[in-house]
């Protein structure tokens, strides 16, 4: 993935870094730079997607086990917990995404 679409064909992102004012240095380094800052961003939000899974797995689970012990106050604490802020919040980001 480091390397995609650098491999300095005209029109490319080594070629067109060139026109950029913001960039310091040489073009290529901070753009070797930020394609690795890329990857390790990517990597982390795959390590907090699947932390966020386990969470809302681990929230149903709990919704389950209070509701067949008969304690529905907190089988409707932990479903709302999961509504409001785990599926509310994937919800929320997936309208950011078509907007």
């Amino acid at each position: 993935m480091r390397s995609a679409g650098l491999g300095g064909k005209p029109g490319s992102a080594a070629q067109s870094v060139h026109s950029f004012s913001e960039v310091d240095g040489d073009p290529m380094d901070d753009v070797m730079r930020k394609a690795e800052e890329l990857e390790v961003l990517v990597a982390e939000l795959e390590a907090l997607d699947r932390r966020r899974v386990g969470l809302g797995a681990r929230l149903v689970d709990l919704e389950h086990f209070f509701r067949r012990a008969g304690c529905p106050e907190l089988s409707q604490q932990a479903l709302d917990a999961y509504v409001t802020t785990y599926a509310g919040r994937v919800l929320e980001l997936a309208d950011g995404m078509r907007g």
